[in-house]
């Protein structure tokens, strides 16, 4: 059992959920089997809302399918890292569920890339590949002027030369780019690439940690890489993310309110879990059994303000 501090844990783009009494969040944190539940009170005082924010898994790898010409210096030019950066929304999430993956090219500041090529694995048995958006396809985001891709049909064009091993439709798949931008660039956080994809019904529990495809020389594949418009190769990160799948559900309709000098916090247990810690302004402040669904915090001062985070920590 892990247990990432709250400061950790991201908020999941989502749906909302309103109730009459209080301003609750759940969020799902990056890298940990934990469900993380937020509201905000005051004694004396009731807060106007609740919102559900739930997450999904995503797994992803891109491939390289056609090696750009670009020449190459041996050495790198610069000690700062470049990195093919994931964002997989949400971070935990169900058998059966869609999780998105986008790619970002992030690079050191004031650093100009002329191309590169990049490639995302994931596992067949795992996910399936059930939508590709180019950047072309992106609102805002760079464009190369010289761009090929591949990834496993239906969604690409699949094939058997290259790296064909990564479109085969078994074992470890890859979507894969080389792109080049005439006179360069220098990104800012715009995402390159998106994709979904879907959790196989039959996915055992676990965390799922994605990456880049072996070096392959009889398909000339040797790792991710940016070069600048001088031909140097800028070090550069591999892709990289972490996804934890679970049958388990969240828990849910985390309520918070003041009422005279303490504040009461109750919510929905919807699985089974090992234990639930209560968190103030980011201070553990209790742990309490799997099964509870309430607690009673009476060291609170009358008319101030207090951060309530319910985490459920599960195998």
């Amino acid at each position: 059992m892990e247990r990432t501090p709250p400061e950790g844990s991201r908020r999941a783009a989502g749906g909302a959920l309103f109730c009459p009494e209080a301003a609750a969040h759940l969020l799902t944190p990056a890298f940990s089997p934990w469900y993380h539940l937020r509201c905000g009170a005051a004694p004396f005082a009731l807060l106007s809302h609740c919102s559900r924010l739930p997450e999904v898994l995503m797994t992803h790898r891109l491939h390289l399918l056609t090696l750009l010409v670009i020449p190459l210096i041996a050495l790198p030019l610069a000690a700062q890292n470049a990195e093919v950066r994931l964002e997989t929304t949400p971070a935990i999430a169900h058998p059966g569920e869609t999780v998105l993956v986008e790619v970002f090219l992030d690079v050191p500041t004031g650093v100009t890339i002329g191309g590169g090529e990049l490639a995302i694995e994931f596992d067949r048995s795992i996910f399936t590949l059930t939508s590709l958006s180019l950047p072309s396809d992106i609102p805002g985001a760079l464009v190369p002027d010289v761009f090929s891709w591949n990834a496993p049909a239906p969604i690409g064009p699949g094939g058997i030369t290259g790296c064909s091993t990564w479109w085969d439709g078994i074992d470890e798949e890859a979507i894969s780019a080389s792109f080049a931008f005439a006179g360069g660039v220098q990104p800012a956080g715009e995402p390159f690439l998106r994709f979904d994809l879907q959790i196989a019904n039959s996915a055992p529990n676990g965390t799922v940690f994605l990456g880049e495809p072996v070096v392959d020389f009889t398909c000339l594949w040797s790792g991710s890489f940016f070069a600048d418009l001088g031909g140097g190769v800028v070090p550069t990160l591999p892709p990289s993310a972490a996804i934890a799948i679970t049958d388990v559900l969240e828990p849910t309709d985390l309520a918070c309110a003041g009422v005279g000098g303490v504040v009461n916090l109750s919510w929905s247990n919807d699985g089974l879990y090992d234990a639930i810690e209560i968190f103030r302004d980011d201070v553990l402040i209790a742990t309490l059994a799997g099964d509870e669904e309430s607690y009673l915090d009476d060291l609170v001062t009358v008319g101030q303000s207090y951060d309530y985070t319910v985490i459920a920590q599960f195998q």
